[in-house]
């Protein structure tokens, strides 16, 4: 999916970068490895904080803050899976209630 499709309709440029800041490259990764037509990133498979990291040349942890920073944000969905997490993309940006399905990463450490 392209990325124009992917972040469409999402928010504005400017609101985007002022909510998103360097967060925006995980983004569009994310919106890169979602499958034409649906929200969950790779079809809904298990992705871990490391992979991310390597596809976006900065440490684990910082990838995980930056997904945080998505989540809170109200741009991604998380829901963990033992060994990672699933990551649906939203829609419309809406900030995350924390907790339960699509909620809270969580301290993975």
């Amino acid at each position: 999916m392209g990325v124009l499709s992917a972040t469409r309709g999402v928010a504005s440029p400017a609101t985007t970068r002022k909510n998103l800041g360097r967060s925006v490259w995980l983004f569009l990764l994310l919106s890169e490895w979602t499958t034409p037509g649906e929200r969950l990133v790779r079809g809904g498979a298990s992705i871990r904080s490391s992979e991310l990291g390597e596809a976006l040349g900065i440490g684990e942890r910082q990838a995980r803050r930056e997904l945080q920073r998505l989540q809170k944000a109200g741009y991604v969905g998380l829901e963990s899976t033992g060994r990672g997490f699933r990551v649906r993309l939203r829609s419309r940006p809406t900030p995350c209630d924390s907790g339960g399905a699509f909620g809270d990463l969580g301290d993975r450490r």
